[in-house]
């Protein structure tokens, strides 16, 4: 039965909520199998720069044995690309299942000197390169790799998107650092030869899908205009919408680029009191900020002004709407998984900064979740064939002008307080995937209160030039709006 059909056949139910069993997994986990498998996707990078000695191979090696004991979802594993398409006729639903152990030496590289390693002398660049390497599913090892880069005091944390999302990542990267500062850790007989294998721990559980833990129903508001979009392409919806190069059908060719913009303290202090003056958070302002820099890039090369609008995705977590599972007190804030879904908006083309712009994507943001939630519920009438749909894509056009990704402030975390041997200093966040946006910029806070962002691109969806030019607008755009008066 075609999706449209099955789509409007369940038009009257009142909920789309999944009966899960323990391994199966949800509707996000097997949206973003379904893409890895299909080489649309890479991996999530999330890259830490700290101070302090050089690590010895032991002591990395019992840190990260510890982050696997406190977090049993790093063993998780899902079905391969082999059986997922073993049947072309029938869409197979991907079961995780959980690896009895991981040998060390299979996930950690260490990087001593990047003389010898083309791509790997900056933070930029090794954020860059981390990003053109995809998680294989198809292989025996874990969904995820660390990467030391000695000579940087830089790790690289990458991960398959099913394991969780940005603010996952980050949750590992602060595991790390408090596993190295503790004293009282029992170091591994390990150096850069030996197979140090992690047994997973016995009895592991992980977090439940977000159906389990909210109602994903979807309201006719939503549903009509998803329908819609199955029958009239977003080359006439979206006609006079900005969105780069046509989405490549050439899958597994990933070229990303990307470029590295820091803003200080003292910048986003101005901006965060500006912020508050006008009713905006930074998220807004960021948003209204990158709107400024693509429309001006826009209207140089559109002669003939064919274009009018912007369109942007922003991710939110949906964490704080959830059935609280936490066992702390911190009503789930630190769960790990695929907890998140997206505000979509368009936007026309505008050269100015505008603060009630900016006010007034911040309040639509805020008042998103009950849509977001409902995006989610929407995978549900694909009955499972997300091969078919990511194939519908390709080759056609892209499906937004820019994807905005913030993990917010740095969190309190004794990772980067106190007397430290090994001190967190910087964060950056990066992903690359399609089909997706032309842009994407990723925001992560750092410990001091600078903001790093990271610009990233694919090379088809734009050049080289209009990336790196998207980048400078931006920074400029930002500061400028800083030290307006």
């Amino acid at each position: 039965m075609p999706p449209l059909i099955r789509a409007c056949a369940s038009i009257f139910a009142s909920s789309i909520r999944l009966e899960m069993t323990s391994n199966r997994l949800g509707l996000l986990e097997n949206y973003h199998i379904y893409r890895q498998a299909l080489k649309l996707d890479t991996c999530v990078v999330v890259g830490a720069g700290f101070s302090g000695p050089p690590l010895e191979t032991s002591k990395l090696s019992s840190a990260v044995a510890h982050v696997l004991q406190s977090n049993p979802w790093l063993f998780v594993v899902a079905t391969p690309p082999e059986e997922l398409f073993a049947n072309p006729d029938k869409p197979t639903t991907s079961f995780m299942r959980r690896m009895d152990g991981i040998t060390l030496k299979s996930a950690i590289r260490i990087v001593e000197d990047g003389s010898g390693e083309p791509g790997l002398n900056s933070i930029q660049e090794v954020m860059e390169q981390g990003l053109r390497e995809p998680i294989d599913p198809s292989t025996p090892g874990p969904y995820w790799r660390l990467v030391y880069v000695k000579h940087l005091n830089f790790f690289l944390f990458a991960w398959h998107h099913v394991l969780g999302d940005g603010w996952t990542g980050r949750s590992v990267i602060l595991s790390l650092f408090e596993a190295l500062n503790n004293p009282t850790l029992p170091l591994l007989n390990a150096n850069a030869d030996a197979d140090v294998r992690v047994e997973a721990p016995k009895g592991m559980t992980i977090s439940p899908p977000i159906e389990e833990l909210t109602n994903v129903s979807v309201s006719f508001r939503t549903l009509l205009p998803a329908l819609s979009g199955l029958v009239i392409p977003p080359s006439w919806t979206f006609r006079d919408v900005w969105t780069g190069n046509d989405i490549t059908s050439n899958t597994g060719i990933f070229r990303t680029r990307l470029r590295v913009i820091s803003l200080p303290a003292s910048t986003v202090s101005a901006l965060r009191k500006k912020g508050k003056e006008h009713g905006a958070t930074l998220t807004g302002i960021m948003h209204t900020a990158a709107l400024v820099a693509l429309s001006k890039l826009i209207a140089d090369f559109d002669a003939e002004e064919k274009f009018k609008r912007i369109t942007s995705i922003v991710p939110v977590s949906l964490r704080p709407k959830l059935r609280d599972i936490s066992t702390t007190s911190d009503k789930n804030a630190n769960l790990v998984g695929e907890y998140v879904s997206g505000y979509e908006s368009s936007h026309y083309l505008t050269t100015m900064f505008s603060w009630d712009a900016a006010a007034a994507f911040s309040q639509a943001l805020q008042k998103s979740f009950p849509r977001a939630i409902e995006t989610i519920g929407l995978l549900g009438y694909l009955d499972g064939q997300f091969k078919s749909y990511f194939e519908s894509k390709l080759g056609k056009k892209n499906s937004q002008t820019l994807e905005m990704s913030n993990l917010g402030p740095f969190p309190p975390s004794s990772s980067s307080s106190g007397n430290l041997q090994w001190r967190l200093e910087d964060l950056l966040f990066g992903q690359a995937n399609a089909p997706a946006s032309a842009i994407k910029l990723n925001v992560a806070g750092c410990p001091d209160g600078r903001v790093n962002f990271t610009v990233t691109w694919e090379n088809w969806a734009v050049d080289d030039e209009f990336g790196e030019a998207f980048g400078r607008e931006f920074e400029l755009e930002m500061k400028r709006v800083a030290e307006e008066l």
